[in-house]
């Protein structure tokens, strides 16, 4: 059989649970796409391994997308700690985080699959590995109940935890640790922020949410009652609000 020039790429298979395959904009995996396969794949004496030198030009021709779709998703990039990139006399330098982690096949586990037609009964490591994945999805079902209900709650809104995109950001959340409560504590924070504000209370959705500014979310403080209404330096704070949006990649 002939080989393949030029090399590949790994992806994971989780790759289609995360933000940027499922919740953001086609054209941004794409370019993530291309991005993962032009940088190095080993050190030369230009760039190490995980970079490469890029131009605008060269992406929008060879996917296909706009100046303003390569600038929404470099943002993207950076805020999410995905990459990082420098200007060059000859374009831009790019640098993939993690690179070495994603495409090492060390770094994953394989999943065997037992042939039960050649074992007499069933293999009871496998029943239990089945149990516990059952187990995990009905709590995972649970807790996309409890986290829609309780925004809906606050916000007297009418969101679906049935829908696949909602359950991918919520998903994505738990895989990195975050737990029920903080779900509901950046519920709050947001609500007591943005609730009363005509421009921004749209955004009390769960794909602002819960995407990739989560954390940073987390980590705010719930305006107090005092607060509403009182702001000093409103502007200050409306054009907070406009870069959090902007960072997340829902405005311009």
């Amino acid at each position: 059989m002939d080989k393949i020039p030029e090399g590949y790429t790994m992806w994971a298979r989780q790759t289609i649970d995360s933000d940027i395959f499922f919740y953001k904009p086609d054209k941004w995996f794409k370019i993530w796409f291309y991005l993962i396969s032009k940088v190095n794949h080993k050190d030369n004496r230009l760039f190490k391994r995980g970079s490469g030198l890029v131009t605008y030009g060269e992406i929008e021709e060879r996917t296909k997308a706009t100046k303003g779709q390569i600038d929404k998703l470099m943002r993207f990039l950076k805020k999410s700690e995905m990459a990082t990139t420098r200007k060059s006399t000859r374009g831009m330098v790019i640098t993939i985080l993690n690179y070495d982690k994603y495409q090492d096949s060390k770094s994953y586990t394989v999943d065997t699959p037992v042939d039960l037609r050649s074992k007499p009964g069933r293999n009871p490591v496998d029943t239990i590995n089945k149990n516990v994945k059952n187990i995990n999805k009905e709590n995972n079902k649970n807790i996309y109940s409890e986290v829609i209900n309780y925004l809906n709650l606050k916000t007297n809104q009418n969101y679906k935890p049935t829908t696949k995109k909602t359950q991918a950001l919520i998903k994505s959340r738990l895989a990195e640790k975050f737990t029920l409560d903080d779900f509901k504590k950046v519920i709050d924070i947001k609500c007591s922020q943005w609730i009363d504000d005509e421009k921004f209370s749209p955004y009390l959705r769960p794909e602002t949410l819960f995407g990739p500014k989560f954390e940073g979310y987390l980590n705010q403080k719930e305006k107090s009652n005092g607060d509403k209404g009182n702001d000093q330096g409103h502007g200050n704070v409306f054009l907070q609000r406009i870069q959090e949006l902007r960072e997340a990649g829902e405005i311009n």
